[in-house]
């Protein structure tokens, strides 16, 4: 039977069963590991833990579960750091509690999204992907902005701002992907002139 961690309020919490797992305060976005998961990765992409989800919406047990009749279980958090030292082994046989490949801090903006050079990129290089690269860029920034009011909450907040994270990452990619096009186009050109 499969446990799992969760990353919740900047803490590692767990191992928790899928019964266990169902009954904490997670979102789609929360981020969890389990032993052969190559990194931590949102529940909502975890099939096993969104079957589970169904099923509690369906007022069904989970399959393969033991009832707890809605018993939330308490954990030793020390124990589970423990059984999962032992769990999971790291390179060289040095054993480890598990950390996420990228500790992402969502209340800091990330640096390096500009519509100025997402319009620059448009006008000067490869329009197709520099469009592309501005809409990410306007994207981020609404999702950005929309996380700094003050009328909503911290759960809300940080969902807008891992979206906001996630377009910044988008924005990135897509400005290399039209400075590498624009090269390959240089050079095509250059091949065809000689």
């Amino acid at each position: 039977m499969a446990k799992y961690f969760v990353r919740l309020n900047r803490a590692t919490q767990g191992p928790f069963t899928l019964s266990e797992l169902v009954q904490h305060d997670i979102r789609p976005t929360t981020y969890v590991w389990t032993k052969g998961m190559p990194q931590w990765q949102r529940a909502e992409d975890v099939p096993d833990i969104c079957r589970a989800m169904r099923f509690v919406l369906a007022g069904l047990p989970i399959p393969g579960e033991p009832s707890d009749n809605g018993a939330i279980l308490q954990h030793n958090n020390t124990g589970a750091q423990q059984q999962q030292q032992q769990d999971s082994p790291t390179p060289f046989g040095f054993r480890s509690f598990p950390e996420p490949p990228h500790n992402i801090d969502y209340n800091v903006k990330p640096k390096g999204v500009s519509i100025i050079m997402a319009v620059l990129l448009t006008i000067c290089l490869f329009p197709l992907t520099g469009l592309i690269t501005l809409w990410y860029a306007c994207k981020f920034r609404y999702l950005w902005r929309s996380s700094e009011a003050e009328d909503i909450s911290a759960a809300d907040r940080h969902a807008l701002r891992v979206k906001a994270y996630e377009k910044a990452r988008m924005y990135r990619i897509m400005y290399f992907l039209t400075i590498f096009l624009t090269l390959i186009m240089i050079g095509l050109l250059m091949a065809f002139r000689s």
